[in-house]
């Protein structure tokens, strides 16, 4: 990848739009235009879709603070057989502003575990 105004271009892509997206720095995301991440998902079946989460309760569901991301995360979803949802524990319970889905729709989700306490005989 490398910089081109602003914008990450494929070197492998010499017109730089179908490999291309915008950093977005707060979340650490490359984003691209919604029509072509909706085509590109389109394009493709999933057996499973892991998707993180910015929000994740179980009357609302799984929510995201973006209306794109949440289009995308939809997207997926459609694309996949099942959808597994990552989430740290300070995303549970809570609710963001864009509807994904309703708490049924995700196969499983998985909290970030607390690690165990190291082994006595690693002291």
């Amino acid at each position: 990848m490398a910089q081109d105004g602003g914008r990450a271009v494929a070197a492998d892509d010499p017109v730089g739009e179908q490999a291309s997206g915008r950093p977005r720095a707060t979340e650490g995301a490359l984003t691209c235009p919604l029509a072509l991440a909706l085509a590109s998902i389109n394009a493709l079946r999933f057996d499973t879709a892991v998707l993180s989460c910015c929000a994740l309760s179980a009357a609302d569901g799984l929510t995201a603070y973006d209306l794109d991301d949440a289009t995308v995360k939809k997207a997926a979803m459609a694309a996949a057989r099942r959808t597994l949802v990552a989430a740290s524990a300070g995303k549970l319970g809570r609710t963001a502003f864009a509807r994904v889905a309703p708490p049924r729709a995700c196969t499983s989700s998985s909290p970030t575990p607390t690690p165990p306490p190291p082994h006595p005989s690693s002291r």
